[in-house]
C-alpha cells in the first residue's frame, strides 16, 4: 500500500478526472461511509427532485394531519369551528309582563357536540375558545307593547341585549362575540312590558340560539 500526498489532483487532459476503476470503493476520510463530505450550505432546494422529506424536518412540534406548519416553522393545531349549533324552542312560551323570562330553548335542528341542556334551557358547550353566538326571539300579540328585548346571558351575566318598541309581533335579534370558559353556560332571557302576559312564539324560524367556535 502505498500513500500520494499532493495539494491537488487534476485532469491532464479533456474534462473528466476519473479515481480508480470501475468496481473500486474510494473511501474519503471523515464522511461518514457515504463517500462523500457531508454538505452543510449551497444545496438549493430545486435540487431536491425526487423522495419525500420526513416532516420532523421541516418544523418543530409534532405533525399530524390535525396539525399545520405555521410560518415560523412551528407545527400548530388546526382550528375547528366546533362545538357548533342550532337550538330553538318548541311550542309556544309565557311571558309575564315587566318581568326576565327565560327563553326556554328545548329542541335542535344542528348539534353535533350535544351542547344544549333542554332540563336548564341553556346551551354548554364545554370546549373553551372564542365564540360567535346569536339569539332570535318572536313574540306574537293582538296587543300593543311598549318594549320587548331578548338578551344574551354568559353564566347569569348579561352580555348582549336589542330591543324594539311599540309594536304587536316582534321579532328582536342580539348577537355577541365572546370568549369562553370550558366551565361557562350561555341562557337568554326576553322581557315584555304590554300590562299582560304574552305568548312566545315557538318554532325554529321564530325562536332560537345559534353559534360556534370561531378560534381557540
Amino acid at each position: 500500500m502505498s500513500e500520494i500526498n499532493a495539494n491537488k489532483i487534476d485532469k491532464a487532459t479533456g474534462s473528466t478526472l476519473t479515481v480508480g476503476d470501475s468496481g473500486t470503493t474510494v473511501n474519503i476520510a471523515g464522511t461518514a461511509g457515504t463517500g462523500f463530505p457531508t454538505p452543510t450550505s449551497g444545496i438549493a432546494a430545486s435540487a431536491i427532485d425526487s423522495g419525500t422529506i420526513a416532516t420532523a424536518r421541516l418544523g418543530s412540534g409534532t405533525a399530524s394531519s390535525s396539525t399545520f406548519l405555521r410560518g415560523d416553522q412551528t407545527y400548530a393545531a388546526t382550528e375547528i369551528n366546533t362545538p357548533l349549533w342550532k337550538i330553538w324552542r318548541s311550542g309556544v312560551w309565557s311571558l309575564s309582563t315587566g318581568a326576565d323570562t327565560k327563553v326556554p330553548f328545548n329542541t335542535w335542528s344542528l348539534d353535533p357536540d350535544s351542547v344544549l341542556d333542554a332540563s336548564n334551557n341553556r346551551v354548554v358547550p364545554a370546549v373553551a375558545g372564542k365564540y360567535f353566538i346569536v339569539v332570535q326571539a318572536r313574540m306574537d300579540s293582538s296587543t300593543d307593547f311598549n318594549m320587548f328585548y331578548v338578551d344574551i346571558r354568559i353564566d347569569g351575566a348579561k352580555k348582549s341585549e336589542a330591543q324594539v318598541y311599540h309594536d304587536q309581533t316582534g321579532t328582536v335579534t342580539t348577537s355577541l362575540v365572546v370568549n369562553l370558559t370550558a366551565s361557562n353556560y350561555i341562557e337568554s332571557y326576553a322581557m315584555q312590558n304590554s300590562g299582560g302576559t304574552i305568548n312566545g312564539m315557538g318554532g325554529v324560524m321564530n325562536t332560537w340560539i345559534q353559534g360556534f367556535k370561531i378560534s381557540s
